[in-house]
């Protein structure tokens, strides 16, 4: 088949080949005649009409030919060849942009366009390039202006003649939706098989992405530039007498997934895999909530007599907002409580009032404007600090966007209204989940947090299961049935009949040992392993709620009592008579039993309205944990003796833990302390590196250690447990966590000192095993996973804890899982 054959004039061979080599991978089989004259006889940078007219001999098979040249020169030397040239030759020397008008012409030509075709595909290459990153304001500012049709030249066919070769349009007569199914997406390939596909048919096709942008099928680059990657969704519309024929083609290119590596189905709906950060598997209907807030209109400034009022409404405004956040928070249990006066805390902060009333002020802003720009801000540089900085960032647009819907008289949009469903959203308010309704919310699924978020924090307070970081969710339709795995990240969209099956099978199993269970609940305890080694199972604890939950269960006693949750709604310092009573309400639980109560652990993500805490560059590497003894010493003083009042009110073993310790002199110095305020057992939480490799000289110092393994596993990868990119490295499983407890358990047993272990990987059924084998005898965790934990331990014995812990140590960290990590017990 005669087809129109193409010439390459450039300056420079080595420029040339390359750019017919680029061009050719479009074109991989049978692809059209293409002739280069480049460089001079010499082999210096240069043209010479005389190759250029060998070249047009070379690719002319009887249809044409369509000559591309670089810069100037190379022109005015293609104009002369056709001096040389043979008359009847019909040639047709495009303005075109060398490299995207190489692609565009060879796959037109490949497809059998002819000449006329085939030159506007070249002409037209640069258009979608251009529509894409310049603006008309932008292209006069750079001096690019529309080239004119080039004239006509002896034996060329001019560029003024050249006209599309696809058919006038008609009516739209078919739109189809093309999932893109190919692990590569719509890269240059795939996109120039799409043009060569539909060249030869009388139709124009239009696809559009998402996004609402929309590029002609006939053109590649513009293809390209949809970005449309694995698992997008493209709109295809067409129209001319063969629009169906086209429609239909496509859908099986797509479906083939232009012959590359497909995706699985679950990944093509979903790109890529999300991080797990709140455990339990539901199927449900998804449905998108968080309803975008238009930002302020802009205005004229105020006038200086309407500023002052602009600021009092302003205030009122963010009272009001304050008010409705303390007020929930008084109606909410345990951290949930907190987190809600945290956030009305955070609203109510002087120095945010401050800085949106100076721009009402100076800048004659509305109150609106002022609050939205301040805030907005704000919450740009903590998502440029990174990690649990730009988790709270959420915070900050949620508080921006309550009290601009004040000044505006709208009311608060709340996501449960309409049936139970799987949540959808870029990120959530986590003032919204604090106070959700009961079934409203059967999972959630964002594109960003992580599992430090307030957001995360509450999923798993409510039990509900959560995927952060999966990028690409918000485009399923609302309606769609999505399978969502909170403990392992895996979603899948309308799952099949077997997987279905399975799930209600899970569910059915669930909803039976949930019954066995009826209230009063069965303890769990005591744990011992198939050989009779006994297992202490502790709790963790936040709050009443915990502490009677965990009683219930039967819990060998609370491994970790988090006291900065006792008294979300302080304002100010809790006095040690009202320490006391709280504390001693909650020992009177434990007669007997060992309670470990660690200090206040305020700063970096636990901030305390009454903490007198200042703004740090890395939070997670400054004052936080006992390092805050240094500014505030008579705190702990004050609590310590707090803590000793309500240990001699109760008959439990009452022990006091010192988070973020360092070094043996500040395990030293705590010690001393809880010694002078009458506390007899007294240690230290060991979540730094540094911590574990004293772990001996520790062991002469204090009487228990409670290895914190979240932030131990964070120091030691350095790599932050919010950063879903870094799963991998999070992961408990890694032997370098797994060294540093199996070295602080030797220790703990030379020297007759308990160890225990407080973090994430003590609730796992799957990792508890694994830390019985590097020796350690005590885990605590949140009161959920104490059953499960216990059924694990029960069916192995102790030779089989060790051999599980050494495999685990002699990994080379590559074989910890990047999806399926386990829900974070925040502490």
């Amino acid at each position: 088949m005669s087809r129109v054959g193409l010439v390459l004039v450039s300056h420079s061979p080595a420029l040339a080949g390359a750019a017919l080599e680029l061009a050719r991978a479009m074109v991989p089989v049978d692809p059209p005649v293409v002739a280069i004259a480049a460089g001079t006889a010499g082999g210096e940078l240069g043209t010479d009409p005389l190759r250029v007219a060998a070249a047009l001999e070379e690719a002319d098979s009887g249809s044409g030919v369509v000559v591309l040249s670089d810069l100037g020169s190379a022109v005015l030397s293609a104009e002369m060849a056709l001096e040389f040239a043979d008359p009847e030759l019909r040639v047709a020397l495009v303005a075109a942009p060398f490299v995207e008008g190489l692609v565009a012409a060879l796959v037109s030509a490949a497809a059998g366009s002819p000449l006329q075709a085939v030159a506007q595909a070249a002409r037209n290459a640069l258009a979608a390039k251009v529509a894409h990153l310049e603006t008309p304001d932008a292209a006069l500012e750079t001096g690019v202006e529309p080239s004119p049709a080039a004239p006509e030249a002896p034996g060329a066919l001019g560029a003024s003649a050249i006209t599309p070769g696809a058919a006038e349009p008609a009516a739209p007569v078919a739109s189809i939706t093309l999932p893109v199914v190919n692990v590569g997406g719509m890269h240059a390939r795939p996109a120039a098989a799409i043009a060569a596909l539909l060249a030869p048919l009388r139709a124009v096709v239009q696809l559009r992405n998402a996004r609402g942008e929309q590029a002609d099928a006939a053109s590649p680059i513009a293809l390209g530039l949809l970005g449309a990657a694995a698992g997008d969704q493209l709109t295809a519309t067409a129209e001319g007498e063969e629009a169906e024929r086209a429609l239909q083609l496509l859908q099986q290119a797509f479906a083939a997934g232009f012959g590359e590596e497909r995706l699985t189905p679950r990944t093509a709906a979903i790109p890529g895999r999300g991080l797990g950060v709140s455990p339990g598997r539901v199927c449900a209907p998804v449905r998108r909530v968080g309803v975008a807030l238009a930002p302020p209109a802009a205005a004229p400034p105020l006038a200086s007599e309407e500023r002052p009022v602009a600021v009092a409404a302003l205030a009122a405004a963010r009272d009001r907002v304050v008010a409705d956040l303390r007020h929930r928070a008084a109606g909410s249990p345990g951290a949930r409580a907190g987190l809600l006066q945290a956030l009305a805390s955070m609203a109510a902060d002087p120095s945010l009032s401050r800085a949106a009333s100076q721009g009402i002020a100076e800048r004659g802003l509305s109150a609106e404007a002022a609050w939205w720009q301040t805030l907005s801000e704000i919450a740009g540089r903590y998502r440029a600090a990174g990690g649990r900085r730009a988790e709270r960032a959420c915070d900050l647009l949620d508080l921006r966007d309550r009290v601009v819907r004040q000044l505006r008289g709208e009311e608060a949009v709340s996501p449960d209204s309409g049936d139970p469903a799987i949540w959808l959203a870029e990120e959530l308010a986590p003032a919204d989940l604090a106070s959700l309704p009961e079934g409203s919310c059967l999972g959630i699924v964002t594109e960003s947090g992580g599992p430090t978020s307030h957001a995360a924090i509450l999923a798993r307070q409510l039990g509900i299961p959560a995927v952060t970081g999966a990028q690409g969710i918000l485009g399923l339709a609302d309606g769609t049935l999505l399978l969502l795995d909170g403990g392992t990240g895996e979603l899948q969209v309308n799952p099949a009949p077997p997987q279905l099956e399975a799930l209600q099978r899970a569910a059915t199993a669930s909803a039976g040992a949930a019954s066995e269970r009826a209230t009063p609940r069965q303890p769990v305890g005591p744990c011992r392993l198939a050989d009779g080694l006994p297992v202490a199972l502790l709790a963790n604890v936040s709050s009443p709620r915990d502490n009677l939950e965990a009683a219930e269960l039967g819990a060998d006693g609370v491994g970790l009592l988090r006291t900065e949750f006792c008294f979300p709604s302080a304002q100010q310092e809790p006095g040690v008579e009202e320490q006391s009573e709280h504390y001693a309400s909650l020992l009177a639980a434990w007669p007997g039993r060992r309670v470990l109560i660690r200090s206040f652990d305020a700063g970096a993500d636990k901030p305390l309205a009454w903490m007198d805490a200042e703004p740090e560059a890395n939070p997670a590497l400054g004052l936080r944990g006992f390092r805050l003894v240094r500014r505030q010493p008579q705190v702990l003083t004050r609590q310590l003796e707090a803590i000793a009042a309500a240990m001699r009110r109760s008959e439990a073993e009452v022990w006091v833990i010192a988070p973020m310790i360092s070094t043996v002199a500040e395990a030293r110095d705590f010690v001393a302390m809880a010694r002078a305020a009458g506390l007899p057992r007294a240690g230290v939480m060991v979540e730094t590196p540094a911590a574990a490799l004293c772990a001996e000289e520790l062991c002469g110092v204090v009487d228990g250690i409670s290895l914190g393994t979240n932030d131990l596993l964070q120091y030691t990868m350095a790599a932050d447990r919010s950063c879903a990119a870094l799963a991998d490295l999070s992961s408990p499983r890694q032997p370098a966590l797994l060294r540093l407890i199996a070295r602080v358990a030797e220790a703990g047993q030379r020297h007759g000192v308990p160890v225990s272990v407080c973090g994430e990987a003590a609730g796992s059924a799957d990792l508890a095993p694994l830390l019985v084998g590097l020796g350690i005898r005590a885990l605590s965790m949140a009161p959920r996973a104490l059953p499960a934990v216990a059924a694990a331990l029960r069916q192995l014995d102790l030779d089989t804890a060790r051999a599980m812990a050494q495999q685990a140590l002699a990994a080379d960290g590559t074989e910890a899982p990047t999806g399926a990590r386990q829900p974070r017990d925040p502490g």
